[in-house]
């Protein structure tokens, strides 16, 4: 009976041990991340470190950011720690009274890479155009068991000195390492519980310009003008003709003639009634009494007649 009892309670053990295992394995390491910039007007790129704790309580960290020093320059002083978690949060002093805030100060380093040994913060193979910032976020100016809380740690503002690869100039973020208030490692990025952690990213943001598809590189042409303006179908190269009057200027089609037009000649206008071609009046006199006016005339010639 007492061996019965004595696996049970051995079975029940193995399974609360066996759950709260897998309990810690589902649970996510913390992650720091270097976030992406863009350069402003004076080259100057602001990348913001942060920390994501995943329920954690972190109580100091570190991590190192290799770069490329071709393109772009950094000194220690350019990353200063976020002030809400620094020696004078809201102004206060933690120097004196660690209680009024996480009280966390920064401690920095940079080094030119290349060389053997390879100096802290450089990967395997790094060669003398890389160069590694390493910070280390910890309670070393103020001693105390504070966490820190999700959110920004420090800054960088780094330089762009040279040209900017299309596609960005990256961070890398490497040598992860996590702590709990206490000193008890949570993660590192070379232990059996790696940290999260992204690279950032220094890019332009400027989009190439797109090419119209059929005229790579220049500007679009009208179908069937190739290089040239738009010219009007059946006028290669030429201004606009009207139809029937090829190669010239529209002209005005000839004046109507009236019905009196003689055939090859100027229009001619009707003569009105009681007008000569010359202009002037014609007696329209007519009737039994145009006779009379002639008698003199014919008594006249009698007379001389007779005097003959």
């Amino acid at each position: 009976m007492g061996n019965k009892r004595g696996r049970i309670t051995f079975l029940a053990s193995l399974i609360a041990t066996s759950a709260l295992c897998v309990g810690v394995a589902a649970a996510a390491a913390p992650s720091v991340d270097v976030g992406n910039a863009t350069p402003d007007a004076s080259n100057k790129a602001v990348v913001t470190v942060s920390l994501t704790s995943n329920g954690a309580n972190v109580g100091g960290l570190q991590n190192a950011i290799v770069f490329d020093n071709t393109i772009l320059t950094l000194t220690p002083g350019n990353c200063p720690i976020n002030p809400a978690i620094g020696l004078s949060p809201g102004g206060l002093d933690c120097t004196s009274d660690t209680t009024v805030g996480p009280c966390k100060n920064l401690s920095k380093v940079i080094h030119q890479c290349g060389t053997s040994p390879q100096p802290v913060g450089c990967p395997a193979g790094a060669g003398s155009n890389l160069s590694a910032f390493t910070g280390i976020v910890a309670a070393t100016a103020a001693p105390n068991t504070n966490s820190i809380p999700d959110g920004a740690l420090y800054t960088c503002t780094f330089t762009v000195s040279g040209t900017l690869p299309a596609g960005g100039a990256t961070l890398q973020n490497i040598d992860i390492v996590t702590s709990s208030p206490s000193g008890l490692q949570l993660c590192s990025s070379s232990g059996a519980t790696p940290c999260g952690g992204t690279n950032g990213l220094i890019s332009s943001g400027i989009v190439p310009p797109t090419n119209t598809p059929g005229t790579p590189g220049g500007p679009t042409n009208t179908p069937g003008t190739p290089g040239g303006p738009t010219n009007t179908p059946g006028t290669p190269g030429g201004p606009t003709n009207t139809p029937g009057t090829p190669g010239g200027p529209t002209k005005t089609a000839t004046a109507t003639a009236t019905a009196m037009k003689t055939p090859g000649g100027p229009t001619n206008t009707p003569v009105p009634s009681g007008l000569d071609s010359d202009g002037c009046q014609i007696s329209t006199v007519g009737g039994s009494a145009s006779w009379l006016l002639l008698i003199p005339a014919v008594g006249l010639l009698v007379v001389r007649r007779r005097h003959r």
